[in-house]
């Protein structure tokens, strides 16, 4: 069987691809994030507790030095500053480490053949096929960054660099930069949206969900105000301890939830399109990751939902306004790949090689 090493940057979404992805084609193993408590759970949430996912506390712990946790300017200085040191060091580690799976069993592994890079992360150990599957690349986010950021341009290098030597470099066709034209990469290919679907057809009273970016970011704060001035009733993922119903993420599938309010990360973004229910983002705020700046944009743009500055109930109803947009992009993906299912259409792509 293969095995499938994944690179992820911080957030929820990096490894939850990696694993949908990972999991098709053969064992797959995510860093276990020293600060993500609810890490199994939410893997679990998502895909059962499927024996061929595997947790790896060690490069967890390595690539978490990397990691992005609520100031971006912070992030580029220490990933400039360590990057090399880290990336030595993760080689090393995938010599021969231990990894645990969802069902508890211990395996030892020894040089991964497939390499997954997930979002943020630059310094990657190329293994001997690398791929790499994010809504934007590392260069065209931080090189189109709203703001100054010390260090951009030896970023951009390196990123650059990393990025020609992916085998292949997956982004989706609706993406960060949808509200705008941009060049695609010689190695690049589309797909439909990186996410799965669920089922959910409980007898629920009609509400929204909320979501909390695993980044850290000060957005969380604006969407926990927002659902506390709501008029529904709130659900709220297992982890979280705001305001509302905890509920797994399939709540978002049920028809009495009509929306969902958060920081407009693409985890939450693809959930929703998946669902067919807009998103509700907060604006940008300086320091935030500026990718979060360019998804606000095309989610106004694209019709994905709306961005809010001060949350009153209408944001909701201009929001639900743009449900058949979002049903009209699906039918459009799903003509064009036979699928709204990016995980499964990217698995496949790779084990064309």
């Amino acid at each position: 069987m293969k095995t499938v090493f994944s690179h992820c940057a911080s957030g929820h979404e990096p490894y939850l691809i990696a694993a949908g992805v990972g999991k098709q084609i053969g064992e797959v193993v995510v860093p276990q994030f020293p600060t993500y408590k609810a890490q199994p759970q939410i893997l679990a949430d998502w895909y059962g507790k499927d024996p061929k996912i595997f947790l790896d506390q060690t490069a967890g712990q390595i690539t978490d030095k990397l990691g992005y946790h609520g100031d971006y300017r912070e992030f580029i200085k220490i990933n400039l500053r360590e990057g090399e040191n880290v990336k030595k060091e993760l080689i090393e580690h995938l010599r021969d480490f231990e990894a645990v799976s969802l069902t508890g069993t211990k395996k030892q592994f020894k040089n991964p053949e497939i390499g997954v890079s997930i979002g943020a992360v630059t310094y990657v150990p190329h293994l001997e096929k690398t791929h790499f599957i994010y809504p934007c690349t590392n260069s065209e986010i931080v090189d189109q960054s709203p703001y100054h950021i010390e260090g951009k341009e030896e970023f951009v290098k390196i990123a650059r660099k990393e990025e020609e030597q992916y085998k292949r470099v997956f982004i989706p066709e609706i993406n960060t930069f949808s509200y705008k034209s941009r060049e695609m990469l010689h190695n690049e290919v589309s797909t439909p949206p990186l996410k799965g679907s669920l089922i959910n057809q409980q007898n629920i009273e009609k509400g929204i969900f909320y979501n909390i970016s695993g980044t850290g970011s000060e957005l969380n704060t604006a969407v926990l105000d927002a659902v506390k001035k709501s008029n529904l009733v709130v659900y709220k993922p297992s982890f979280a301890d705001g305001p509302g119903i905890k509920s797994n993420p399939d709540v978002i599938f049920n028809s009495n939830c009509i929306a969902m309010v958060a920081r407009a990360g693409w985890g939450t973004m693809w959930m929703c399109q998946r669902a067919e229910k807009p998103i509700i983002a907060p604006a940008f705020k300086e320091n935030d990751d500026p990718e979060t700046y360019h998804n606000n944009i095309t989610i106004e743009k694209v019709g994905l939902g709306v961005v809010f500055d001060d949350f009153d109930p209408s944001v909701i109803e201009r929001a639900l306004a743009r449900t058949e947009i979002i049903k009209g992009l699906n039918k459009q993906l799903e003509m064009k790949f036979g699928t709204l299912d990016g995980l499964q259409y990217v698995a496949q792509k790779i084990q064309e090689d």
